[in-house]
């Protein structure tokens, strides 16, 4: 009997920043979290590139692997970084930069794609 097709999952700009932000949490570890700053800054800028990807036609399903790998290494990197539980801006904004060369990074596995934070 043929397996059914998965039915792909229609990504919005919000779930994407969720996800985005559940892997670097996972790459933070259960004791630290980004700053309120580092979050009131980043989020709508991230949510705006977001959405001008998907509006572009990119499909998160095919680069969201790609994309999860980058972010759970940001919160390692961050967490490496930092000596307290909370991750301060000046910390994440430097390990933000750094990691879009990360060799995961969608510009660099897609060639044409774009990254989904490039902000």
């Amino acid at each position: 009997m043929a397996k059914k097709a998965k039915k792909a999952k229609t990504w919005t700009a919000e779930l994407v920043i969720a996800d985005w932000k559940k892997s670097v949490k996972a790459g933070l570890g259960p004791r630290r979290k980004l700053s309120k700053a580092t979050l009131d800054h980043y989020e709508p800028r991230l949510l705006k590139k977001i959405q001008e990807r998907l509006d572009s036609g990119r499909d998160y399903n095919k680069e969201g692997a790609d994309t999860r790998a980058v972010a759970k290494a940001v919160g390692r990197f961050c967490a490496t970084l930092a000596a307290g539980n909370e991750i301060p801006k000046a910390i994440f904004e430097k390990v933000f930069e750094a990691c879009q060369l990360h060799h995961r990074c969608p510009s660099t596995t897609s060639p044409g794609s774009g990254k989904w934070c490039d902000i």
